[in-house]
């Protein structure tokens, strides 16, 4: 007993040093999304009507086109990729596509300069992104993965308040090509920082998987013993048929839908209706902050209300968010903020909502496969209906139509994942 008691302290500096090092892997997450998924996606939008104006409208929808083929056939190969080069220098190697892409945009401004670098900041996204980010904390936290999910993927969301504003600045006041740079720079020196602090996993340091511990002082005995914790692993004896695993397919794919598209377009969608471009741009960047808190707030609620709640919730304010989209001719600003909110709040379906779906129908040994799939019909889903709005907006003068068929693939996926979570997360749930 002595020999044990004398041990607690050693025992207790190897958790301080897990929680310490653990959450350094958390905001080497947050880093690698802030440049694949933030830059690279979420606040490049704002550089769309440049792009137009130099290499047309057909132009601007092909460099959005290749970027998400270079992503999904990344994707497909990511198992592998992180096979043979493991975490740290897999995501690493994403940034640095990044650097190399933004760099080649500022320097061949031409059409093809840009589906050059527009197909390697693409590979960045799809090496990258949401997939690392879901190996990264599995690996690193054996609880709350949801929480920490939503916090790292706040760096997408950071990215689009603080990018905006300083691509237009620098476009307006210096050039395009210097915003590019910029951007390429910013990318190589967080691609250091995270070469240097990134770890492949735990035991390189001689540590587990880190466990958050609740904190009792805010919970009485009777909360302890009411409280159901809501667990990510599939039983044992339950595994997704043919038909959920399409079902989940179909759902990513809509959700790509709905969540890339929706959003590469709104921009567009409203200064074509009379909204200033100016704020049109505040508004993305509110979009950003509401995305980044949505990404904390439901990270937080998967793990404390259950997959199958977040999830509706989610899914409700993106409908409201479409449905306002619709509503944009009216020119109502409120209803343009209202279109902002909801979109982009609902935006965390896909960077936390997607990686716990996946979590939560999976076993460990078959969970990188599913979270890799997820993610490949997401951006196929992205990919396919890239070129529906431009077609259509030249067909009916306006987006309308195309933000109607966003609602219909929004309401969809609700009804398809809402029926996988029925069927399989109704015992887990009840535990």
């Amino acid at each position: 007993m002595a020999k044990q008691t004398a041990s607690e302290p050693q025992m207790q500096n190897a958790s301080e040093h897990q929680s310490k090092y653990a959450f350094v892997i958390a905001a080497c997450c947050f880093l690698f999304i802030f440049v694949d998924v933030g830059m690279v996606s979420t606040s490049f939008n704002v550089y769309q009507p440049y792009i137009v104006e130099l290499v047309g409208d057909a132009g601007g929808s092909l460099v959005l086109t290749f970027r998400l083929l270079a992503s999904t056939i990344a994707m497909v190969f990511i198992v592998n990729y992180y096979h043979l080069l493991d975490l740290r220098v897999g995501a690493t190697a994403s940034m640095v596509f990044a650097a190399l892409g933004f760099f080649i945009f500022g320097a061949m401004q031409t059409l093809s300069g840009f589906l050059l670098a527009t197909i390697i900041i693409g590979i960045s996204y799809g090496l990258g992104g949401n997939v690392a980010m879901t190996y990264a904390v599995n690996r690193w936290f054996s609880n709350d993965v949801a929480s920490i999910i939503g916090v790292a993927a706040t760096g997408s969301g950071i990215c689009a308040i603080i990018m905006p504003p300083i691509i237009t600045f620098l476009v307006e006041t210096v050039s395009l090509s210097w915003a590019f740079w910029i951007e390429s720079i910013v990318a190589l020196i967080l691609a250091v920082v995270v070469f240097a602090l990134l770890r492949n996993r735990p035991s390189d340091l001689g540590l587990k998987a880190y466990h958050i511990a609740e904190k009792k002082e805010r919970r009485s005995a009777k909360d302890v013993s009411a409280r159901k914790p809501h667990v990510f692993e599939l039983p044992a004896d339950m595994d997704l048929s043919a038909r959920a695993k399409v079902a989940l397919a179909v759902s990513a794919f809509c959700v790509g839908i709905f969540c890339v598209s929706a959003a590469s377009y709104i921009t567009i969608h409203m200064t074509s209706n009379g909204f200033d471009p100016l704020f049109v741009g505040a508004l993305v960047s509110l979009g950003g902050l509401c995305l980044t808190g949505s990404k904390v707030v439901s990270g937080r609620m998967y793990d404390r209300i259950g997959v199958k709640k977040g999830t509706a919730i989610l899914y409700v304010i993106e409908i409201a968010g479409l449905v306002a989209a619709l509503l944009i001719p009216t020119g109502n600003p409120l209803v343009a903020v209202i279109c902002i909110l909801g979109m982009y709040w609902g935006g965390a379906l896909n960077s936390v909502g997607m990686p716990v779906w996946a979590i939560a129908l999976s076993h460990p040994e078959d969970r990188s496969k599913l979270i890799k799939n997820v993610q490949v019909c997401y951006t196929i889903g992205a990919l396919v209906f890239n070129f529906i709005p431009g077609f259509l907006v030249s067909f009916f003068g306006s987006y309308e139509i195309s933000y109607a068929l966003f609602l219909i693939a929004t309401v969809g996926s609700m009804v398809v994942i809402s029926v996988l979570f029925k069927k399989y997360l109704r015992a887990r749930d009840a535990e």
